[in-house]
């Protein structure tokens, strides 16, 4: 092998191994996403249930509306960080030339 080649084949290596840094980081950034979406959902899910058969009990009542806004906010600071960090990805993505 020729020592030009072998400079090439070591640069592509680096490039490929960037690559597969930045396929890893998004996906794990949508992992993340689907788990704050997962998290909302059982959140207003386990509000309605309380808001439905809450009867006459107070706690029940007040728990249901606690749950409801706060997985709205859930859902909301995950799509939020997934923004976020995707834009971040997509940068050091262009800074390392893909």
């Amino acid at each position: 092998m020729s020592e030009q080649s072998s400079s090439d084949l070591a640069i592509r290596r680096a490039e490929d191994t960037v690559m597969l840094a930045v396929i890893r980081s998004d996906l794990a950034n949508q992992r993340t996403l689907l788990a704050h979406v997962k998290t909302a959902l059982g959140m207003s899910v386990a509000g309605l249930g309380f808001l439905k058969f809450a009867g006459q009990d107070p706690v029940l009542s007040l728990l249901g509306v606690i749950a409801l806004p706060v997985s709205v906010g859930v859902l909301g600071l995950g799509v939020a960080s997934f923004l976020l960090t995707r834009r971040r990805i997509r940068a050091e993505a262009r800074d390392a030339g893909l």
